[in-house]
């Protein structure tokens, strides 16, 4: 009997035991959910950030992957939407406030209406915001913290020079202190927080003429400290007139060592060049001195020394010390988000991508280079022109330069006389027709090295065919330099002040 009820009692405290365990993880199931956060996300749009001549924006909105996406109706939002933002006159800016839970990430865009009723209408990705999902469509991307700084802004008036620093401070907890800095003096922020809105927004004794180095940190009730910032310390730019012979791009020197770079950037503050030769960094050897002809003719200039000849090197322009883009006339560009596509058979031995020293496009200069062996042709009269249009993708499987050659034979069996290639100028991605070119002087990598298409148009004038080049310049796309210059966010529409589109 002692033994029998020596193991009943065992068996019940092991019962009691499962079920204490059982609660037990019930109970840290529900303690886990009620710690998950949200947070009051506010979300700004400044129609003026970008440009001197701000778009005449009707209404905005904040379409995104937390409501779906406005919602739209192909791509058109209605004047009523959910998603509409609230516009503040007093500080000239749209508001949207979306509870959004903490360590989750959210994909948004800025929609806004230029015509009262929504027909005309542009996409945008977030001006306040270098956070994209680095797709072609280039959303907006928040990965929302507790606490964290959101969208720090530099305001501009008509001119174009800063006449406020903003930003928003988000988090479970009051702040506490603030602290904020305009070119590197720093002062007490908290007289200029709105605790209500979340806002932080002062403006400045004086409108700073370049696009100033803003930084903010914070730091709330339980000590957990953030910060943010944007744009560097404006340098003192030199003033030079470029060396005779110099023209827009990369202008290559007797000397192999040497190149001089040349960029058309008017109403900007300052450049400097990025590159394989100083590890990427803003070094003030690497600053580009100023051409100024007049306010609307700026050339950018920079001697670049030390290279090693025949060696391809990377670089970009880094503008008013948030903007990176390639070279306009760069003949060979490599692309972070298309160039891992490109099979090695297609184009061997391509140079990599900088991965983790910068990002966007960026352009590849080489000296030493040998001039292509040109045959001598002599192109049929206009009006006996027998054309075949081809894109090569489409044409042959293999979608290069070097198999496209061997139909040659097949091209000229069909009483053909000239073959017109669809666009081969860079385009965004790989997988197009070519008629949204991004860089008119490099050919696309994806059909192969620019040095296969020229062995292919020669051989073609081996066998009196002539070559025509399909082009559509005037639909430049949003990755093109000649856009990204001028426009609204780094991938909006072009602004006013563009000098080309």
């Amino acid at each position: 009997m002692a033994g029998f009820l020596s193991f009943a009692a065992k068996d019940f405290v092991m019962r009691v035991s499962v079920r204490s365990l059982w609660l037990g993880l019930v109970l840290l199931a529900l303690v886990a959910g009620a710690q998950a956060q949200d947070l009051d996300v506010t979300f700004r749009f400044l129609p003026d950030l970008s440009t001197t001549e701000p778009p005449a924006v009707v209404r905005a909105f904040l379409p995104g992957s937390f409501n779906d996406w406005g919602p739209n109706d192909n791509g058109r939002i209605a004047v009523g939407a959910p998603s509409s933002m609230d516009f503040v006159a007093a500080d000239n800016e749209y508001r949207k406030v979306v509870r959004l839970r903490v360590g989750n990430t959210y994909e948004y865009k800025i929609h806004y209406h230029l015509s009262t009723d929504g027909s005309n209408y542009v996409w945008l990705t977030d001006p306040l915001n270098d956070q994209t999902d680095g797709t072609t469509f280039n959303d907006s991307v928040i990965e929302v913290r507790d606490p964290m700084v959101f969208q720090p802004a530099r305001e501009q008036e008509g001119t174009g020079a800063v006449q406020a620093v903003s930003a928003s401070l988000l988090g479970t907890q009051a702040f506490t202190e603030i602290t904020f800095e305009v070119n590197g003096v720093a002062q007490d922020g908290l007289p200029f927080f709105d605790a209500g809105t979340g806002i932080f927004r002062y403006e400045l004794p004086e409108p700073a003429a370049c696009g100033v180095q803003f930084k903010i940190s914070a730091t709330d009730a339980a000590a957990r400290a953030v910060s943010a910032e944007v744009g560097v310390v404006p340098p003192a730019v030199e003033d030079a007139p470029r060396p005779a012979g110099v023209e827009d791009g990369v202008t290559y020197a007797a000397d192999p060592t040497k190149v001089t770079l040349s960029l058309f950037a008017p109403h900007k503050c300052f450049v400097y060049v990025l590159g394989d030769f100083n590890d990427w960094q803003a070094r003030p050897e690497y600053l580009m001195k100023r051409d100024a002809a007049t306010p609307d003719s700026v050339h950018w200039w920079l001697q670049i020394e030390g290279l090693t000849p025949g060696a391809e090197y990377a670089f970009q322009y880094l503008v008013d010390g948030d903007l990176r883009i390639a070279d306009p006339y760069s003949e060979k560009v490599l692309d972070p988000n298309a160039d891992g596509a490109i099979p090695a058979a297609t184009y061997p031995n391509l140079k990599p991508y900088p991965v983790g020293q910068t990002d966007q496009i960026v352009g590849v200069l080489q000296t030493d280079r040998q001039p292509f062996p040109w045959t001598d042709f002599e192109r049929p009269p206009q009006q006996d022109l027998v054309l075949y249009e081809l894109l090569v993708r489409d044409f042959i499987g293999r979608h290069d330069y070097a198999t496209l050659a061997d139909t040659l034979d097949y091209l000229v069996r069909l009483g053909v006389n000239a073959v017109e290639l669809m666009p081969v100028a860079e385009f965004d991605g790989n997988l197009s027709w070519g008629y949204n070119p991004d860089f008119y002087f490099a050919p696309d990598k994806y059909y192969g090295p620019a040095d296969d298409l020229k062995r292919f148009i020669d051989a073609c004038h081996a066998r009196g065919l002539a070559v025509i080049l399909d082009v559509v310049y005037n639909h430049a796309t949003g990755q093109s330099p000649f856009v990204r210059l001028y426009n609204t966010g780094g991938f909006g529409p072009p602004t006013a002040d563009n000098p080309w589109f």
